[in-house]
């Protein structure tokens, strides 16, 4: 028996003895079983787990490689950096992986909620590598994007302090080229790898928010914008088809984050800068300048403007001719030649129209979010006083995004709002200096008069003082003639439902609104007023008596725009790992774009700025010109307005294919169809494409140098265009009168 229960104690089993003779063994009873002797491993259970990958700053992180630890399971982050693994072990530990971020590992421990933050990687030169670029349309992992990019974040942005974004990106963004004689060869102030338009906008294309921007850009505030990425060939920029020849820039605007509690940030700066260096640029002296004249003038080059009695002349030419007429002797034209050598109008020049600029700039943002909710919110307020001493700026913007998520975050619901309201004011007809010896002041410091339109012996003596004052007095007209303001609004709506864990429907909508009025006021006593009252004045010497033809009065000109924008887009994105190797991206959508632009201008002569009375004017008469004594039309000119509408429908889908990290395929095509096109339907819309490879060549196994530890080779081939909207589609024609009798 001893030895029976040895045998047994450890055993499912049990035995009884019968009669001293016979042994039953059966199964041992489940509650005679003690704990010690067995354990039951209970099933593991399942959860669903949805996370948000962010970077230390609670930025989102797309196109971060999410796998289950010791399986071929796994994800990527979608734009928004979540992901959601279901049927995943509760004790399962997640491998979060990419190019630009640190590998670690985190336990699920059962959560099904996870918010998970990346640490990036520094290079060589300790800079933070750039996790993935935006095109407006999607974000593209920088370690699988074949075109060429350029990323300027926040910190690059706010090196420099300006009123506008563009110029922030002078200097910290390469392949982008600014040009300060813009007006040289009517050049873009700004392009992107050279000019690629002859005739046609040779703007680069502007996008906020993933929405093109046709407002105007001085509107746009940089303290509201989180980052910026510029597309620069074909296979980066193709996806937005006929404007994009000549590069895009993209715009992403600071949004709000989840689980973070409200933060309120101020910013605020003065800027101080001295009146321009007009001794900075070398120029002719005036001693050289007058030396030059008089080998001019010895040569006959002024014979032609001297025969005419009305034509304006240089001071050195007026001395020389009366020198020569002997209405002054050879010591009295050696006397005036020679202060004009010594006289140098630069210092006067920037004393009595430039000024120190003061440029103000106020801002105030509070953003925050809870676990289904982000919002931000900011207001800026701009006040720039110029160096140019009649002109100033100032602006007032508010800006609003709020993000919701809704049904376990699948839904994802985002609104913003833009509001801007600016007054600039300039001086739209500035003197400046033709020779450096010229005057416009005497040393008393009054006004003297410059002769520009008109010889000073001509004004002196026409009309026999019966005309207004024909002089032009620089000091005098040295005020704002234009002012201009702008309201603009812009609502951003927008719908992204996760499908499934790989496929997202995306549809958005924006309707923008700008109006614009300007005017420009000359007083009645501008030199612009009363040079057209006297060139149409007619005098009756017998009488003295004068007929003005031109009304008497102020001119003022006043103009109105008015832009409204309807734009919508819905596309499909889809993205998987497969395997933990093959990553296969897709996107195709439609969108519809309406644009309309209204413009009205009026023009009122003889306007009492006291009253508000205005002036009848003869369009169509005959007039005596004083000067030229041919017969012509008054210089006026009729109300006008115009209208323009361009519509555009488009379909466009691009994919991407990547393999080990190692090998990418991209591929973009869309088809744009515009009013702006031909008539016939197989010329209403324009095809255009793009392809692209890549190898990443530091990510293979033979590859050991630790020098140079990234190394890509990328290809890419496009067929991109542009939009002139110069032209029409249909026939058109233009009548214009040649002579003055309306023929």
């Amino acid at each position: 028996i001893p030895v029976l229960n040895e045998i047994f104690s450890h055993q499912p089993l049990t035995y009884e003895v019968i009669g001293g003779k016979i042994i039953s063994v059966r199964e041992k009873p489940l509650t005679q079983t003690p704990q010690t002797d067995k354990t039951i491993i209970p099933e593991q259970a399942l959860v669903d787990v949805r996370g948000r990958v962010v970077n230390e700053k609670e930025e989102p992180m797309a196109g971060v490689s999410v796998q289950v630890k010791g399986s071929v399971r796994g994800v990527t982050t979608d734009e928004n950096g979540v992901f959601e693994l279901k049927g995943v072990e509760e004790t399962a530990v997640l491998v979060i992986s990419g190019v630009n971020i640190e590998t670690y590992e985190v336990k699920v421990d059962g959560n099904s909620e996870i918010v998970l933050v990346a640490k990036m990687k520094i290079n060589a030169l300790g800079n933070v590598e750039i996790a993935a670029y935006s095109t407006g349309y999607q974000r593209v992992p920088k370690e699988r994007a074949t075109g060429s990019f350029t990323f300027v974040g926040n910190e690059l942005i706010n090196r420099s302090v300006s009123t506008d974004i563009l110029s922030r990106l002078e200097g910290v963004a390469n392949g982008v080229f600014f040009d300060k004689n813009k007006n040289r060869f009517s050049d873009p102030a700004i392009s992107v790898r050279g000019r690629s338009t002859l005739f046609a906008n040779a703007d680069p294309l502007i996008v906020l928010d993933n929405f093109i921007y046709d407002g105007d850009l001085n509107n746009i505030n940089p303290n509201d914008i989180e980052n910026v990425t510029v597309l620069k060939d074909a296979a980066a920029a193709s996806i937005w088809g006929v404007r994009a020849a000549n590069g895009v820039i993209v715009l992403t605007t600071k949004k709000g984050r989840l689980n973070t509690a409200a933060r309120v940030s101020v910013n605020s700066n003065i800027s101080f800068l001295g009146r321009p260096d007009l001794y900075s640029v070398p120029q002719l002296s005036s001693s050289d300048v007058v030396d030059l004249e008089i080998f001019l003038y010895g040569k006959g080059a002024y014979t032609t403007t001297l025969n005419n009695p009305s034509a304006a002349i240089s001071p050195v030419v007026a001395i020389l001719q009366n020198r020569k007429l002997g209405l002054i002797t050879p010591q009295d034209s050696a006397q005036q030649l020679a202060f004009l050598r010594s006289y140098d109008n630069r210092e006067d020049y920037s004393r009595m129209f430039y000024r120190n600029a003061i440029n103000q700039q106020h801002a105030i943002n509070i953003s925050g979010g809870s676990q289904q909710q982000s919002y931000y919110v900011s207001f800026g307020y701009d006040r720039n006083i110029l160096s140019v001493n009649t002109d100033s700026y100032d602006r007032f913007s508010i800006t609003a995004n709020n993000t919701y998520r809704l049904f376990k975050s699948r839904l994802e619901i985002p609104v913003t709002v833009f509001f801007v309201n600016s007054i600039s004011k300039t001086n739209n007809d500035r003197y400046t200096p033709k020779y450096p010896y010229e005057q416009f002041q005497d040393n008393a410091g009054d006004p003297l008069p410059v002769y520009r339109s008109y010889r000073k012996s001509y004004t002196d003596t026409a009309g026999r003082g019966l005309l207004q004052d024909w002089g032009y007095i620089p000091l005098n007209e040295n005020f704002a003639t234009l002012s201009a303001s702008s309201l603009d609004y812009t609502i951003n709506l927008g719908m992204h439902y996760r499908i499934v864990d790989d496929l997202k429907l995306s549809v958005e909508y924006q309707f923008k609104k700008g109006t614009r009025k300007s005017t420009v006021a000359n007083s009645a006593n501008s030199f612009y007023v009363r040079d057209r009252v006297n060139r149409y004045s007619v005098i009756d010497y017998s009488t003295n008596t004068v007929t003005r033809n031109f009304p008497v009065g102020a001119i003022q000109s006043d103009g109105y725009s008015i832009i409204t924008n309807h734009s919508g887009r819905a596309s499909l994105s889809y993205s998987r790992l497969f395997s933990g190797k093959h990553y296969v991206t897709a996107l195709a959508g439609t969108e519809i774009k309406d644009l309309l632009a209204t413009d009205q201008y009026s023009y009122l002569y003889g306007y009492d700025e006291s009253t508000g009375a205005v002036a009848s004017v003869d369009h169509l008469g005959l007039y005596r010109n004083f000067v030229t004594g041919s017969s012509e039309r008054l210089p006026v000119s009729p109300n006008s307005s115009s209208y323009a509408s361009d519509r555009f429908l488009s379909n466009y889908a691009n994919a991407s294919y990547t393999f080990d990290n190692r090998y990418t395929l991209t591929a973009s095509a869309r088809r744009d169809e515009s009013n702006l096109f031909g008539v016939d339907a197989n010329m209403k819309g324009v095809p255009l494409w793009s392809a692209g490879i890549l190898w990443n060549i530091g990510n293979e196994k033979f590859y050991k140098l630790d020098l140079l530890p990234v190394l890509k080779f990328r290809g890419t081939y496009g067929y991109n265009g542009n939009l002139s909207k110069s032209l029409s589609a249909y026939v058109t024609a233009q009548t214009s009168s040649l002579t003055q009798y309306g023929m």
